[in-house]
């Protein structure tokens, strides 16, 4: 049996002021993902970045240099 588990990876973003946001513009969240072929892009928030783990989301988020 494989036990491997599937890494996950950070997404940094910036709410815009769109209705779909659902929140506050301006507002950086991390979100946590698992698909790592999933294209991000929403009228509803900006990618400001992608990180392997959530202490880079942090650096991003707090204006650090991102992770292509």
């Amino acid at each position: 049996m494989n036990n491997s588990r599937i890494k996950p990876y950070f997404v940094v973003l910036r709410m815009t002021d769109n209705p779909l946001s659902g929140a506050t513009a301006g507002t950086i969240k991390i979100w946590k993902d698992y698909d790592d072929g999933y294209v991000w892009g929403s009228a509803a928030y900006e990618v400001l970045g992608y990180a392997d783990t959530y202490a880079e989301a942090k650096e991003i988020r707090r204006g650090g240099v991102a992770v292509p």
